[in-house]
């Protein structure tokens, strides 16, 4: 017995048949039981809603013209967003899963309540790939890793704590933009660029860069180079031998290098770069004498050069 069309059970049923009993369970199997269930083998049309208390299983896309709406959703595999898509309760990943947007230009993802749940560790969670426009908003979460991909401006990870701390993992951004609104608590943040802000960044503890070198020379063309900026260590200086600062027009406006002498008995030369200054004293091309042991803090001050100040070896 079997499922037949409308057009096959009607022609059981003209004037004068007789139906008989495989014809009446074929009737019997081709409608929906609400106890055995069955399939629907053609587009199916709900006028005024859809309520369901248990699963709702496709092997193929469930899509709508208008909103699909529900208290939580739960992801088993991929999920392709492409439009916008609001969820009112939790969406829960699985360890294998994540949301991808790798090829709209202007899906975004809300919450208006709930929260996203992760399960698992060590897993990419989240991510976004070279789209303009594409915004993650998250209203106050716990501790999540995540990483961003795209071109310059390509992308805003928004993160809005509220009262609250938000307490965030590790922090990959390559070439977007994340703004913290509020507090926020960073386990590690890496950035291969710089790191910016229009307010204040502040930090329990500081660690700067340090790179050894040796001093060399006797005049500002034969001293060496300091490679970056940072805390330099400077060893072999011997009352003539120096250390050459960088070209200040290749160096961002506020950058500091700290030069520390780590001879006890010696002072060093220290060098602007060609035509540049350390100021506000000396004159173009001159040098800094840097006491034994001591220490020499310059900031790039503007396009003609530095301004330093000494800070001398405790005793």
């Amino acid at each position: 017995m079997s499922a037949e069309t409308r057009s096959t059970l009607k022609s059981y049923f003209n004037t004068g048949d007789n139906p008989t009993e495989a014809e009446f369970i074929d009737l019997i199997d081709s409608g929906l039981n609400l106890t055995d269930g069955g399939t629907v083998a053609g587009a199916t049309t709900f006028s005024t809603g859809l309520n369901c208390n248990s699963h709702i299983t496709a092997s193929g896309n469930i899509s709508a013209s208008g909103v699909i709406t529900g208290e939580g959703l739960i992801i088993s595999d991929d999920a392709t967003i492409t439009d916008n898509l609001t969820v009112n309760g939790d969406i829960l990943l699985g360890q294998t899963n994540r949301i991808s947007n790798a090829s709209q230009t202007s899906t975004h993802i809300q919450f208006n309540e709930g929260q996203m749940l992760f399960d698992g560790a060590g897993i990419e969670m989240l991510r976004m790939g070279s789209t303009t426009g594409t915004v993650f908003n998250i209203g106050g979460v716990a501790a999540l890793d995540f990483t961003i991909e795209g071109d310059a401006d390509a992308g805003l990870f928004f993160v809005d704590g509220g009262a609250d701390k938000v307490a965030i993992g590790t922090v990959t951004v390559g070439n977007s933009l994340l703004t913290v609104d509020g507090d926020a608590e960073f386990t590690h943040v890496t950035a291969s660029g710089n790191i910016s802000a229009s307010g204040n960044i502040s930090a329990l503890n500081y660690i700067e860069a340090t790179q050894t070198i040796a001093a060399a020379g006797s005049d500002q063309a034969g001293a060496t180079a300091i490679p970056t900026a940072g805390r330099t260590v400077v060893t072999g200086a011997d009352n003539a031998k120096g250390v050459r600062l960088p070209v200040v027009s290749g160096i961002a406006t506020g950058t500091i290098f700290t030069i520390t002498n780590s001879v006890a008995n010696k002072t060093l030369e220290i060098y602007p770069g060609t035509n540049d200054n350390i100021g506000p004293t000396l004159p173009d091309n001159g040098a800094a004498t840097l006491p034994a042991g001591g220490s020499l803090i310059v900031i790039k001050y503007n396009a003609n050069g530095w301004m330093g100040y000494f800070g001398v070896a405790p005793s």
